[in-house]
């Protein structure tokens, strides 16, 4: 949690900075740190306390607009999008699709129908 400041201050500085301009940067920085877009709202979430002022929310939507056109332009990876293990992985996925048959046994969704007509 100590370092979250400072990740918060880099990912802003170049849109308080740069406004629009600076989306492509605060977007390589998200790279170099292998964080994807909805790290940023956690980051921002955690790491303002009590009484201060969420300094992401203040930002232009204008620059925030820029920001997420910027990021959705590109493909990123993540450590945790790579698929590893060539027949073992197809096994799993079929292993899960078979487990709990979805929606029908899960008491917590609500299954609507639809009427016709």
């Amino acid at each position: 949690l100590d370092y979250l400041h400072y990740l918060r201050q880099a990912l802003l500085s170049p849109l308080q900075k740069k406004g629009a301009d600076g989306a492509s940067e605060a977007v390589q920085l998200l790279d170099d740190y292998q964080l994807i877009r909805e790290d940023v709202d956690s980051i921002m979430e955690i790491s303002v306390w009590g009484g201060q002022a969420d300094p992401y929310s203040k930002l232009d939507p204008k620059v925030k607009a820029a920001f997420t056109r910027a990021y959705n332009k590109e493909v990123h990876l993540t450590p945790y999008s790579l698929q590893f293990g060539g027949d073992n992985g197809d096994n799993e996925v079929q292993e899960s699709e078979d487990e709990g048959e979805g929606v029908k046994l899960d008491a917590m969704i609500k299954v609507r129908e639809f009427k016709e007509g």
